[in-house]
């Protein structure tokens, strides 16, 4: 004879607990995020299946008792009204297997979805290396030409200074040439001094020398000249710089 599923939550009844595993109290705020949702969702899931599983093995348990007359007549009062107990424990040994498989499955899908968010932090990862990466290439381009342009504002300034009679077409072409041909063969990556002086002494202006400069120091005159053609090139470029503005007071006022 085939015993009604509708008897067996008796079963459940007669070992005390919840019946009903969806009232188990569970968190129900819903997050903004999707994934935090789901997640969410996936672990009620796993919750509410382990305690299916959980009260199947317990009913199962109390029915085998039952059954070897291991229980007190009061205890198998809920189990008299059961018309075939080994159907119900063989239905009941069913429905613990399926779950089970059910919950090595699940954790087979934990370990792919695993893999996959592993995959995911990784590439947004990789995704964020490459947004670091070119933020720093895209500034240092940009430091790269602010030092190329400062150098061939120096380079003019000091041209100017030096030529003032000169007419200002003859100027830049000249200029153009030169900053063309050192491009050709060199880049501006070393000291913006030296390669001001360089370029400087390349298109034929000469260093005077104050009078008071001590010529007395040893030197050659070819190294004085350098040496001095170096010193105006940092007083060009620092007549280029920002000039820093100016600090507080201490006592939060601007200073006098």
């Amino acid at each position: 004879m085939k015993i009604s599923l509708d008897k067996v939550p008796c079963l459940y009844e007669e070992c005390g607990v919840n019946a009903n595993p969806a009232n188990t109290n569970h968190p129900t705020g819903q997050s903004p995020d999707r994934e935090a949702a789901r997640e969410e969702r996936r672990l009620r899931r796993i919750a509410v299946l382990e305690q299916v599983c959980d009260l199947n093995v317990r009913a199962a348990e109390r029915l085998g008792k039952y059954i070897g007359g291991e229980l007190s007549e009061f205890e198998s009062q809920p189990f008299a009204r059961l018309a075939d107990p080994f159907t119900a424990l063989t239905r009941l040994s069913q429905s613990i297997r399926r779950i089970v498989a059910l919950q090595e499955r699940l954790d087979e899908d934990d370990e792919t979805r695993e893999k996959r968010l592993k995959a995911e932090r990784a590439e947004r990862e990789r995704a964020i290396q490459a947004r670091e990466a070119e933020r720093r290439r895209e500034a240092a381009a940009d430091a790269y030409e602010d030092k190329k342009e400062t150098i061939r504002r120096a380079v003019r300034n000091s041209h100017r200074d030096a030529e003032p009679d000169m007419a200002l077409a003859d100027r830049e072409s000249l200029l153009d040439d030169l900053f063309r041909d050192y491009e050709d063969h060199f880049d501006y990556s070393g000291d913006p001094a030296r390669i001001v002086a360089e370029l400087c002494a390349e298109v034929g202006l000469k260093y005077v020398p104050p009078e008071d400069e001590d010529d007395d120091d040893g030197a050659s005159p070819e190294d004085r000249a350098k040496a001095g053609r170096l010193r105006l090139a940092e007083d060009y470029l620092n007549a280029l710089r920002p000039s820093e503005p100016p600090r507080a007071a201490a006592n939060g006022h601007d200073p006098p």
